[in-house]
């Protein structure tokens, strides 16, 4: 999460990044992707530190 969004804060630009080929015949291809725009790397980013937070408290809690 975070080296996604180093990457579309500093570049600007959207991110695909193609996760597999789904289907491939002649000149039709379908792909499925992720696509990082500037929104879907700032939520990636906040909830990898909550979650990093309540496993934090949790193992804490737990011990």
């Amino acid at each position: 999460a975070m080296v996604a969004f180093a990457q579309v804060a500093l570049g600007g630009a959207p991110r695909d990044v193609e996760v597999m080929r789904w289907i491939n015949s002649g000149n039709f291809e379908v792909a499925w992707a992720l696509r990082f725009d500037t929104l879907s790397s700032v939520m990636c980013v906040v909830v990898t530190l909550v979650s990093a937070m309540v496993h934090v408290y949790s193992v804490g809690y737990m011990a």
